[in-house]
């Protein structure tokens, strides 16, 4: 009779180590818990799609324009015709440099200078005003004169500043030196300069743009001439820059 009730005890123990929780047991983590930290962080530093990598603050590049076209807005002369040549140094005032990483997606303000060291400027005979040319020139003739100058200030509002393609509006004022007077000899050589336009922006390759603008151009004395007729061209102008 002892025999007989020992016999089911020790079966009932024996059965209850073999059904003992494992949750205590060490092992490898599964895959499906493990935390998605490690690549969310990997993730953050690659841009996302549509997004440019970080450019640098300062910008050089070079740019040639030429007027397709006269304007009327101030100038009186409505048949002028400007060509220039200039350099270009632009820097990102807003945002701040802690601001400026890929995830920026929002407009951006850039201070612009530029160096012309090649203008040229044609007004035709018949757009002269009151007639009165130099000594010694026909009616016919008109001017044609050349100079140089700059626009020390300038500003650039670009929009998306995140994306390969930026359209941006901007202005600068300087002045330009001609090697004869505008528009004859009752105008002066050192002529305010003025403009205003829109464009696009283009990212290339190893940190280059191309960009593609038009800017309304206002060229005058400033009143310091007997006579100040202002000359308005709509200028489309290409430029080709770099980072520095």
């Amino acid at each position: 009779m002892r025999r007989s009730f020992f016999l089911p005890l020790l079966a009932v123990l024996l059965l209850g180590g073999t059904l003992r929780p494992t949750s205590a047991q060490s092992g490898p983590e599964p895959i499906a818990t493990r935390s998605p930290r490690a690549d969310v962080r990997a993730d953050v530093s690659s841009p996302s799609p549509g997004r440019s990598a970080v450019r640098s603050r300062s910008h050089l590049s070079i740019w040639v324009g030429h007027s397709v076209g006269a304007g009327f807005l101030l100038g009186t002369i409505r048949e002028g015709r400007v060509s220039l040549f200039g350099l270009r140094y632009a820097h990102v005032l807003i945002p701040t440099s802690a601001q400026n990483t890929r995830a920026f997606d929002g407009p951006s303000l850039t201070y612009t200078a530029d160096l012309v060291p090649a203008a040229r400027l044609y007004i035709p005979g018949e757009a002269m005003p009151d007639r009165v040319y130099r000594a010694g020139q026909s009616p016919q003739t008109g001017l044609t004169t050349y100079g140089a100058g700059a626009y020390p200030l300038g500003l650039r509002l670009t929009f998306r500043d995140g994306r390969p393609l930026r359209p941006f509006l901007a202005g600068q004022t300087g002045a330009l030196y001609f090697s004869e007077a505008v528009p004859d000899s009752r105008g002066r050589q050192l002529n305010f300069a003025a403009g205003i336009g829109a464009g696009l922006q283009v990212s290339l390759p190893r940190h280059s743009t191309l960009t593609i603008g038009y800017r309304y151009h206002h060229l005058s004395n400033g009143f310091r001439g007997s006579i100040n007729p202002g000359i308005d061209a709509n200028v489309l102008y290409l430029e080709v820059g770099v980072d520095l």
